[in-house]
């Protein structure tokens, strides 16, 4: 009870409750909103950090009442800040990582590795998809914490490649 109460477990489990009626669900509308605005991103989008003085503009018919810090919706606030090019390079930065570390992990070399990359390495991946499949209803990597240890994974990812023993 003592670890429910501290964790304020009881907020998610009424916002589910409350969730019943989607079509007014203001983290969907504000998906929507971004959504609309994808064919005016252009190239280089709005710039890194800019979601919270772009959105009011993008917003301007009010779909998504209140303001908004983030969007819930990583995939989405990167294309809008970065645009196209760099949410591409992103994308193959993060999934590039996560692929290599797949195919290291199938290399007949990993056999020889010593037991701590051989446990490490399937354990940065699961991480890294966790976030990955996390980033679609909310923002874990607009949080500092997170994008340190997002990057230090990627490090051991892309790392992996070039392991021997």
């Amino acid at each position: 009870y003592a670890i429910g109460t501290a964790s304020h477990l009881e907020q998610p489990i009424s916002r589910w409750k409350q969730s019943e009626d989607l079509s007014q669900d203001t983290r969907l509308l504000a998906t929507r909103v971004a959504l609309h605005a994808l064919p005016d991103v252009g190239l280089l989008g709005f710039g890194p950090g800019t979601f919270r003085a772009v959105f009011p503009f993008l917003n301007r018919d009010q779909l998504a009442s209140g303001s908004w810090r983030f969007l819930h919706e990583d995939y989405l606030q990167t294309a809008i800040e970065w645009g196209w090019a760099g949410s591409a390079i992103w994308m193959l930065l993060f999934f590039g990582g996560i692929t290599a570390a797949i195919l290291s992990l199938r290399k007949r070399e990993a056999r020889e590795w010593s037991w701590r990359r051989r446990l490490t390495l399937p354990l940065v991946v699961i991480a890294l998809v966790g976030v990955a499949l996390h980033a679609l209803i909310d923002f874990p990597l607009q949080i500092e914490s997170i994008q340190l240890y997002a990057a230090v994974y990627l490090g051991l990812c892309w790392g992996s490649v070039a392991w021997k023993r």
